[in-house]
């Protein structure tokens, strides 16, 4: 039988507190400032395009052809990465103050480490694992959201213009 003692048992706690309190404000702030619904158009615009270009050149199509439709490519891909780049530059601050500032003067004497598969991990490497797989997850569950919107909003359209 495992005794977790008062501090461990409370780090083990507020860690994974900290690393959810930071993923719902960079995520928050990064459905403010990048639109989703535009990010949504650009990608889908990309895989659209990307197709054309592949079966142009399975085709042998003449390359002014091609490029012409690679350069509509590049300049989507262009916007969805200023897209991509904007909400970067607001969360990684964020990350560097948590990771550099708050957590060492919370946590800086501490010689909290913790054992997941079978690696040792100190007080900010698993704040990093549990912002990561929180991350990961608040991801799919807004992207599942995400798409279930936009077929509602397509299904709503599809309604109103029969």
């Amino acid at each position: 039988m495992v005794i977790i003692d008062g501090e461990f048992l409370e780090l083990l706690i507020i860690i994974p507190l900290v690393a959810v309190a930071y993923v719902l404000v960079t995520v928050a702030l990064q459905r403010k400032i990048s639109n989703v619904e535009r990010m949504r158009e650009l990608q889908k615009s990309m895989k659209d395009k990307m197709k054309e270009v592949n079966d142009m050149i399975k085709s042998n199509a003449d390359k002014a052809t091609i490029d012409a439709k690679s350069k509509e490519l590049n300049a989507i891909a262009s916007e969805n990465m200023k897209h991509t780049m904007k909400s970067s530059l607001v969360v990684l601050p964020i990350m560097l103050v948590v990771f550099y500032y708050l957590l060492p003067l919370a946590f800086g004497s501490s010689s909290f480490t913790v054992d997941i598969l079978s690696f040792k991990l100190n007080y900010r490497t698993y704040f990093i694992a549990m912002a990561l797989v929180i991350g990961l997850l608040s991801s799919a569950v807004l992207s599942f959201y995400d798409k279930r919107r936009m077929k509602q909003k397509e299904a709503a359209k599809t309604v109103v213009s029969s």
